[in-house]
């Protein structure tokens, strides 16, 4: 509620695993630049690992109104957890109605309402919004995963995974997007429903990721390491086609639970970077040796 850049501050808050918490928030009011601006996140030690239930949770408990709505620019929201998040048509777990807006490793999931239609992240309101979301998986959904809105909007959207929606699962809806590095899958509209939107190095379930660079075609079951309902886990499994198969982006190094992404070779697709399991290399133990006594 204040000039951020006048008091040249940055306002951060911090969440921690103590209880769901069951309250909406919005975050609106401060003057803010690209320096200077709200931050709210979840402390170290208390974030999710890239699967439901482990972090800290913004639970919707069903009911509209209990979403995250941001209209301050530059804001940056990360590391949380959003489920079960319903109400009237186009509301969203996220709506954005605000310019460069940064979400990242966020998980969302359980939102499909039988009524109305319900986006996971999505830009809303009266034109001129925009955001970047990043290192994201979202599942279980409804009317779409992300979503534009209007023809001034604007977003990127690079190492997200979007799985299980009612419709789409990328839907630019008129905005420009621009995605790389995604994987949507196992929806019942289309994988990315892109008009004016880019897309690159990025994988479908049915034949919408057909950029030059993209995978299409691909089955779901042979890239997670779980879809079974109620213990999804979206990390990918050994032989992957999303396994080395994206490119490196700027701005950022880790992947959706922190795990660092190569620097010098190709990144994986989605929101998780597959880090195989090691197995311990055996030392031999000294061999004693007799001394004549």
């Amino acid at each position: 509620q204040g000039d951020l850049v006048a008091g040249n501050q940055r306002e951060v808050g911090v969440i921690y695993k103590d209880g769901a918490l069951t309250s909406g928030l919005t975050i609106d009011g401060s003057i803010t630049d690209a320096t200077r601006y709200l931050e709210l996140t979840v402390a170290a030690g208390q974030r999710h690992n890239g699967t439901a239930g482990t972090g800290a949770t913004l639970d919707g408990q069903d009911t509209s109104g209990q979403n995250v709505i941001i209209l301050d620019n530059y804001t940056h929201l990360e590391w949380l957890e959003l489920k079960r998040h319903r109400g009237t048509a186009a509301t969203a777990a996220v709506s954005v109605r605000a310019a460069n807006v940064l979400l990242n490793h966020l998980l969302v999931y359980d939102y499909d309402d039988p009524t109305f239609n319900v986006r996971g992240i999505t830009l809303s309101g009266a034109g001129g919004n925009s955001f970047i979301v990043r290192n994201s998986i979202i599942f279980d959904g409804d009317g779409s995963g992300v979503q534009g809105d209007e023809l001034t909007d604007t977003g990127i959207i690079e190492n997200v995974t979007v799985y299980g929606m009612v419709g789409d699962g990328i839907f630019d809806e008129s905005s420009t997007l621009t995605v790389i590095n995604s994987i949507s899958m196992g929806n019942g509209g289309q994988d990315f429903r892109l008009t004016a939107s880019s897309l690159s190095y990025s994988l479908s379930e049915d034949a919408t990721a057909s950029c030059g660079t993209c995978l299409n075609g691909r089955v779901p079951a042979n890239q997670f390491v779980s879809l079974t309902a109620g213990s999804e886990n979206f990390h990918l499994k050994a032989g992957a086609d999303a396994i080395d198969a994206a490119t490196t982006l700027a701005g950022f190094s880790d992947d959706i639970d922190g795990d660092s992404r190569p620097q010098q070779v190709a990144w994986d697709m989605g929101a998780d970077e597959y880090i195989p399991a090691t197995t311990p290399t055996p030392t031999s133990s000294p061999t004693p040796t007799p001394t004549n006594t």
